[in-house]
């Protein structure tokens, strides 16, 4: 059931039945003993926190959960519309934003690539031509530590952007 939620969530209910009719297609239809109910109980809910939802990346510390690529659009193109800003500056504003923690912010993927910065180097594709096309990469800069990042501006069509329509 986990496997189906999660493709849910990526991709939404109609590629997920098209799985499902794949498989009775190949296997025929399940004729195996019930499965047990696995899912959440109906039980009132305790007067703790309750978890923010986030995408679970595997790490060099783990699985950690990070915010979801959704929800840093509009805070990041809101810090851009003010004025052109660099990547590190883009990923320093979001981190402090979402209060992240300093093991989120050292964490790498298995490859090495920092877990952060690479999530928020998607955050601005999505803004830029690959989706909204609101923000472009206006030159290229030396990063402090090595290797470079980006100058990003908004776009005229990014300066008429709003959060509901983002």
């Amino acid at each position: 059931m986990q496997v189906a939620n999660f493709a849910m969530n990526a991709w939404g209910l109609e590629p997920v039945h098209r799985l499902a009719q794949g498989i009775i297609w190949v296997n025929g239809p399940f004729t195996g003993p019930p499965i047990p109910s696995i899912g959440p109980i109906d039980d009132p809910i305790a007067d703790e926190p309750l978890p923010i939802a986030g995408e679970v990346v595997d790490t060099d510390r783990g699985p950690l959960v990070f915010p979801r690529r959704s929800d840093l659009l509009w805070p990041a193109l809101e810090f851009i519309q003010a004025q052109e800003r660099d990547s590190q500056a883009i990923e320093d504003h979001l981190a402090d934003l979402f209060s992240l923690a300093p093991e989120l912010l050292e964490a790498k993927q298995l490859s090495g690539m920092p877990v952060w910065r690479n999530l928020v180097w998607w955050v601005l594709v999505d803004l830029g031509h690959h989706k909204y096309g609101a923000i472009e990469r206006r030159r290229g800069l030396p990063r402090p530590g090595g290797g470079t990042m980006g100058l990003y501006g908004v776009t005229e069509q990014g300066s008429k952007m709003t959060q509901r329509n983002l």
